[in-house]
């Protein structure tokens, strides 16, 4: 069947953006049933959830173009695990004290 070949990219990416978006709903519903709640209002949470898809949208654009450019399985999949750990990078550079508290529930 003659498809383009950006449309396998294309739907490579964009499955893991669907995946992702319900990895953060389902995240999201945990927290609820737990008794996690914010004091955030609505747009304030479209605009969070908008971010994190526009992160994974770049993050996994950046991997398939680096998997594309690699000669070997292996030579791609060594990129894919240097992306895994950006996330865990972030949180070293941010001092405690300005997180905000987080109340139990009663």
């Amino acid at each position: 069947m003659p498809i383009s070949r950006s449309t396998v990219l294309w739907g490579h990416v964009l499955t893991s953006v669907v995946s992702n978006a319900i990895s953060i709903i389902v995240i999201i519903l945990a927290a609820l049933i737990m008794g996690i709640r914010s004091s955030a209002g609505v747009m304030s949470r479209l605009v969070v959830a908008g971010i994190l898809i526009l992160f994974t949208l770049a993050l996994t654009r950046i991997a398939a173009l680096a998997e594309l450019s690699a000669k070997t399985v292996e030579g791609a999949s060594v990129f894919s695990y240097l992306l895994i750990f950006l996330p865990f990078i972030s949180s070293a550079f941010v001092p405690t004290e300005s997180m905000p508290k987080i109340e139990a529930p009663k």
